[in-house]
């Protein structure tokens, strides 16, 4: 087996158990090709350094996830930061909106995890049953978020180049997939489900790029997830991106401007 492929499945396994099955969670592990051994920065060694670092990169998300803002917590072979309340409920907001827990693992290796809590338990409306309702929106630009993160870390780190990336839904703790997912957003009829409702989202796993994830074409990239992910709902495409993979602003109900905004700080295409 690949080794990126083994440090992707290690990094998932190790999600900590205090994220308990109380939302869904969107999770980005990245691994990449080379060694950050002979990095000149020792980045398991300086918390505080990394925690400017990434407070900064997510200053331009259209919504604030507060990622940095607890302290780091130092362990061997790299960084952790996490809220302070991963278990406290649903995301804020509704299931399409900003998550507000996270967990967020950097490796020295360059290896990244991040697990951002997004959606809500809602009633479906077609029979009433209850649904972990994981907004549209939300997956398209914490996808495309996280991927850029996880990039840049990777750069920083030391270890730019290929990666294996991996994107899953999913809930964790005792009785996690006690409760199905259904895809959420705006349409004629206001917020409800599209597609079909789905006990188990399949992680979409792919090589990857990273310095493309640095570039204009993140967001091309970021589809690609996106799109094997509703797939699996029996959604054609992506409402948030074109075919080409710009961002479509209108479509992200609520946040068009934000999108815009934060669009054109990191230099992705988009349209109004």
């Amino acid at each position: 087996m690949d080794d990126r492929f083994r440090r992707v499945a290690c990094l998932v396994d190790n999600m900590p158990a205090e994220l308990a099955a109380d939302g869904p969670w969107i999770v980005v592990a990245t691994a990449p090709a080379t060694s950050a051994g002979g990095s000149s920065r020792p980045v398991a060694q300086t918390g505080d350094d990394l925690q400017f670092w990434v407070r900064r990169q997510v200053a331009v998300w259209p919504a604030p996830i507060p990622i940095g803002v607890d302290q780091p917590q130092l362990r061997s072979g790299g960084v952790t930061f996490a809220s302070a309340h991963l278990t406290a409920g649903p995301a804020a907001g509704p299931a399409s909106g900003p998550a507000v827990r996270y967990h967020c693992a950097l490796e020295a290796d360059g290896s990244s995890l991040f697990a951002l809590a997004a959606g809500a338990l809602r009633d479906s409306p077609g029979d009433g049953a209850q649904v972990w309702a994981l907004g549209e929106g939300a997956l398209a630009w914490l996808t495309v978020a996280t991927l850029r993160l996880a990039a840049a870390y990777a750069e920083y780190a030391g270890a730019p180049g290929h990666a294996v990336v991996q994107l899953s839904i999913a809930s964790y703790g005792p009785g996690g997939g006690a409760v199905p997912y259904e895809v959420w957003n705006h349409g004629d009829h206001g917020y409800a489900p599209a597609g079909r409702r789905l006990a188990r989202v399949e992680p979409a796993r792919r090589p990857v790029d990273l310095a493309a994830c640095l570039s204009a074409d993140l967001t091309k990239v970021s589809r690609a997830f996106v799109v094997e992910v509703l797939r699996q709902f029996g959604l054609a495409g992506s409402r948030h991106f074109t075919p080409t993979g710009a961002l479509r602003c209108r479509n992200f109900t609520g946040y068009d401007e934000r999108i815009r905004g934060w669009a054109e700080a990191i230099g992705v295409p988009f349209e109004l």
